[in-house]
């Protein structure tokens, strides 16, 4: 395997589709259909560590725009809001309603 960028590439660990998911330090690993063996190293646990917290502040920083947690959904909602003059729902987790139009033909319609 070739060396993770910026991370030193370390003995890779070995798992098998009969080796128990918590072993080999606490990693859960899936073996393919096959049978055949992942091999993961700490350099790539290490790059993805680091873009998982690059991505956790960008979602933070997201999330303080659209005034709702940042899943993809939320954030289509908050466009579509923006774009249509949509008053959003003030409980994201509302089912079937996202808001109402406020002005225009559909002016106090809901949005779905």
């Amino acid at each position: 395997m070739a060396p993770v960028r910026g991370h030193p590439e370390t003995a890779p660990i070995a798992f098998t589709r009969r080796q128990s998911p918590r072993s080999a330090a606490g990693l859960t690993i899936a073996a393919s259909q096959s049978g055949s063996l992942w091999r993961v190293t700490t350099g790539h646990l290490a790059e993805l560590a680091l873009l998982l917290r690059k991505r956790n502040a960008i979602d933070a920083e997201i999330a303080q725009v659209i005034q709702r947690p940042m899943t993809s959904g939320h954030a289509g909602e908050w466009i579509a809001a923006q774009v249509f003059d949509i008053e959003l729902e003030s409980n994201a987790a509302m089912a079937a309603y996202d808001g109402h139009f406020r002005s225009g033909h559909w002016r106090a319609r809901p949005s779905t």
